[in-house]
């Protein structure tokens, strides 16, 4: 809702670069602040149980496998993703 917001020109908003990457390709979007970064984000896996299922446990690896390799796609650019 807040990217769509966004593109419709209602203001600014803060988003994950990789929320809006190709809205900022295409000139839909545009960065501002470039200056700012803001400091990590943790991410959690909750679930019912005190132990997940072996499904629940591949799908929390696979999760966090992929976003380990996208974090590892960044180019030092003020912690920025570079667009190329």
């Amino acid at each position: 809702m807040l990217r769509r917001w966004a593109i419709q020109g209602f203001g600014i908003i803060f988003k994950n670069e990789w929320d809006i990457w190709e809205d900022v390709a295409a000139g839909r979007l545009e960065t501002v602040l470039d200056g700012f970064v803001a400091g990590p984000t943790d991410l959690y896996a909750v679930y019912p149980e005190s132990r997940p299922s072996r499904r629940l446990a591949a799908v929390i690896e696979h999760v966090a496998g992929a976003l380990r390799t996208e974090a590892a796609s960044l180019r030092p650019n003020g912690g920025h993703l570079t667009l190329a």
